[in-house]
């Protein structure tokens, strides 16, 4: 059974190469995510695929019943913890078919933190600015895709380990002294803020210019990354943490539902001008009519009615 079981896994693996045609990885991912969820994920070890000198002095001398029980209790899916296959995951977690990137999240978001390769500060720190670039892309897909790139770091790192996270104006974290100490509450209020200041730097970008902002997908990619962080926050914990952490929590979602109001104007602005012919003006300069369009079509047409 442990003998199957391991070769099953390394035969996964082996059908999860980047490039691999979509039916093959898909299966592989899928298989990874069963046998994860049916035996747990283990745990990091140097000693992982190998057979240490203890376990075979005691195989030859016939005690080989407990080397065998604990093969069978250990998880068959411990060699998928290292920072290759870790590594190759987080490419399939940018991948264009949508099921793929959601088998990759579901698998590393069982694999304990920190994901191997991304042990420090700086190793954080060039995962997050790929993942806040690609954010940026006027394409959905690859937005999506870098929205649960950084979902999955924040829950790691932000959430799990309690870093210091901001992402603006450039993405970075520490480890502070008092994390450990953060309740709930804290920690789901300073990842609100985190993502508050992203999407008030987007939207102060569209707002000096609607045109260079639409090119990097205007606010797109921060609203996406916000609604996948929602799913990461502990909303009942500040509840139940006394009248003070709910009043902290209200004032970032009092944050989040202002800059949200903030971005849908921004928005209505453009759709207002007919042809997009305003695009390249600066959002505080168009005043669409409140009947219409921006070039008053709303007030004729309520003229001629």
């Amino acid at each position: 059974c442990a003998e199957f079981t391991e070769w099953l896994v390394r035969l996964a693996l082996a059908s999860a190469y980047p490039g691999a045609p979509y039916e093959r990885k898909y299966m592989a991912l899928d298989v990874l995510n069963a046998v994860a969820e049916t035996w747990g994920v283990g745990r990091v070890s140097e000693d992982v695929g190998q057979v240490s000198d203890e376990t075979a002095s005691s195989t030859k001398n016939g005690d080989d019943l407990d080397a065998r029980a604990e093969r069978l209790e250990r998880s068959p899916y411990r060699v998928c913890l290292g920072a290759d296959v870790t590594t190759a995951l987080l490419g399939a977690l940018v991948d264009s078919w949508d099921k793929l990137r959601v088998g990759a999240f579901a698998l590393l978001a069982r694999h304990p933190p920190p994901l191997a390769g991304v042990t420090s500060v700086d190793e954080f720190g060039a995962r997050a600015r790929w993942a806040l670039d690609l954010l940026r892309s006027p394409r959905v897909r690859e937005s999506d895709a870098a929205a649960l790139m950084m979902r999955l770091l924040l829950r790691k790192y932000a959430v799990d380990l309690g870093w210091d996270v901001t992402l603006s104006p450039e993405p970075k974290a520490t480890k502070g002294s008092n994390a450990t100490k953060r309740t709930k509450g804290e920690t789901a209020a300073r990842l609100l803020g985190t993502m508050c200041d992203l999407i008030e730097v987007e939207c102060s970008k569209a707002e000096d210019d609607l045109l260079s902002a639409c090119k990097q997908s205007l606010a797109h990619g921060a609203l996406l990354a916000t609604r996948y962080v929602l799913a990461e926050i502990d909303f009942n914990a500040g509840r139940e943490e006394g009248r003070a952490a709910r009043d902290v929590l209200k004032a970032a979602l009092a944050r989040l539902l202002s800059l949200l109001n903030r971005v849908t104007g921004v928005a209505l602005s453009s759709i207002a001008s007919p042809d997009g012919a305003l695009l390249g003006t600066a959002a505080g300069e168009l005043e669409p009519d409140r009947l219409g369009g921006g070039s008053g079509q709303g007030a004729a047409a309520a003229a001629a009615a």
